[in-house]
């Protein structure tokens, strides 16, 4: 409850502890129509209330809009929130840099284009094409080609660019042989032997 006094020509409202409730009239507003009554300035009684009925003012338009947005904005419950990964480097290494897509020029080609120029088959609308492992014989097209990975249905090849030039050139695509399998690609692809 709010306590509207008059001293010597001054108005002064004196907010009482109390829990925020539906349907109450909100602190604050309370304030605004008695500025509107008196005659005061917006906010002159409420740079005149205390820091401690001001603090409380503030929570309780807190505690209102929390409810309005149905859930807890202010203080919420640390085990809700969502958890930060961090992965420690050991002393004297530098940890590396995150690698972004668009800053490799080989990934920058569309699969369906790479596949045309690896190969030597379009893509067609659907997507659908031969699969083009060697070892797999396809009468009829069983491997989906997307903007960035395939699938074969019939013999389960799959992956990204790197895994298509894999599966044509027969490089693994792992470890010290990776450095030559792009090498590759970026000679068949843009036409250098190292990609910018």
């Amino acid at each position: 409850m709010q306590a509207i006094t008059a001293r010597g020509g001054g108005a002064h409202v004196r907010a009482s502890r109390r829990t925020s409730q539906r349907g109450s009239v909100p602190l604050v507003e309370t304030i605004r129509r008695a500025e509107r009554i008196v005659g005061a300035a917006p906010g002159e009684i409420f740079n005149e209330l205390f820091e401690k009925a001001q603090a409380e003012c503030r929570a309780d338009l807190r505690d209102r809009q929390d409810r309005r947005n149905k859930f807890l904005a202010y203080g919420d419950d640390p085990r809700q929130r969502p958890k930060r990964h961090l992965h420690a480097v050991p002393a004297g290494r530098v940890a590396a840099p995150r690698f972004d897509r668009r800053e490799d020029a080989l990934l920058r080609v569309s699969l369906p284009v790479a596949f045309e120029i690896l190969v030597g088959d379009p893509v067609p609308h659907s997507g659908m094409v031969r699969c083009p492992a060697p070892d797999h014989e396809d009468r009829r097209p069983s491997c989906h080609v997307a903007d960035r990975l395939f699938h074969c249905f019939s013999c389960g090849a799959a992956g990204s660019l790197y895994d298509l030039g894999a599966l044509i050139f027969g490089i693994p695509p792992r470890g010290e042989s990776f450095f030559e399998l792009r090498e590759r690609l970026a000679l068949a692809l843009l036409g250098r032997e190292e990609p910018a």
